[in-house]
């Protein structure tokens, strides 16, 4: 029913969030060597400080971290393409899976329920409105606010996402819309008590889940771009939660420039070093880093010399 909607559309204890609107990892062999290591030329300790400091500012620049955590999927990643001639949208779909498998992120089976949406329309603003009209409940995460800068976005991305607080071991937190009083008073709509939570000064109480993703691209974003392009740049947008608004300050070569800057489109023919890093980092290790620690694994392995994945690396610097 969703689906065909969209295509018409083309330490022990209790803690009490009253979290914002929506919106240990293993050692990393292409981290950055030991400052001892390093000491004895400085040229190449200012070097590695520089292409770390450049990581680490253009991850957190494009990243949303609801309630200092970065989200990611924790079920298994069903994608689906709408807004494209069939061969295209099959092929889109394939190559988002095969990036999502090769980075140890789990996929459906065949014929499962997506989660993950990429729309490819005419008009993107227009899409999103009809769709929230038809399905409201596909955009409950999002603050006012969030609604009125995603509805009002010049593009061509667009891109929003449902996610669900968790324990950090995955069990359910209790949503909460009015914390007791005389009178009560009320809570964000995100609001939700977390019991035994096992509390830590290395990592957060709670995880953040993408439970799902949208992503809707202008059609002349998305003209002349070849099936891996498309996709590639949709597996970033879905698997993560970024602020499109932002890739424009990216010091890094990356598929999400392929939507925005044509003349980068003959350098850029898919997944990057910094695209790839980035997902195997965010996908690594344990759910519910704070979102600085995170970042900081993030940033080492987008430096490191070893490339994560089998995913061709085109375009990086």
């Amino acid at each position: 029913m969703i689906i065909s909607l969209i295509r018409g559309v083309a330490l022990s204890g209790t803690l009490l969030f009253a979290g914002p609107g929506s919106a240990a990892a293993p050692p990393n062999p292409g981290a950055p060597a030991s400052s001892s290591t390093l000491e004895s030329d400085p040229i190449v300790v200012t070097g590695q400080r520089e292409r770390y400091a450049r990581a680490s500012n253009d991850v957190r620049s494009i990243t949303r971290a609801p309630e200092d955590v970065l989200a990611r999927f924790e079920t298994p990643v069903c994608p689906i393409a709408l807004g494209l001639p069939e061969p295209l949208a099959r092929a889109t779909e394939a190559r988002i899976r095969t990036v999502a498998e090769q980075l140890n992120v789990a996929v459906a089976v065949t014929g499962c329920r997506p989660n993950l949406t990429v729309i490819v329309a005419d008009d993107g603003i227009g899409a999103i409105t009809a769709l929230q009209k038809k399905m409201p409940n596909l955009f409950q995460t999002l603050t006012g606010a969030e609604l009125r800068v995603l509805k009002t976005g010049s593009g061509p991305v667009w891109t929003w996402y449902e996610y669900d607080q968790r324990r950090r071991d995955g069990g359910p937190v209790e949503h909460i819309t009015l914390l007791d009083g005389n009178p009560p008073r009320a809570l964000s709509s995100h609001a939700y008590i977390a019991s035994n939570v096992q509390l830590s000064r290395l990592s957060s109480p709670v995880r953040m889940d993408i439970m799902l993703a949208f992503v809707v691209i202008d059609s002349r974003a998305a003209e002349g771009l070849t099936a891996q392009q498309l996709a590639d740049g949709a597996a970033v947008l879905g698997l993560s939660m970024i602020d499109y608004r932002r890739v424009p300050s990216l010091n890094h070569a990356s598929a999400l420039q392929l939507f925005a800057d044509r003349s980068g489109r003959s350098r850029i023919d898919g997944m990057t070093r910094f695209d790839a890093a980035y997902l195997h980092a965010l996908y690594s290790g344990e759910s519910g880093l704070p979102a600085s620690q995170r970042i900081t694994v993030i940033a080492q392995e987008i430096v490191g010399t070893a490339h994560p994945t089998g995913l061709a690396a085109h375009g990086s610097r």
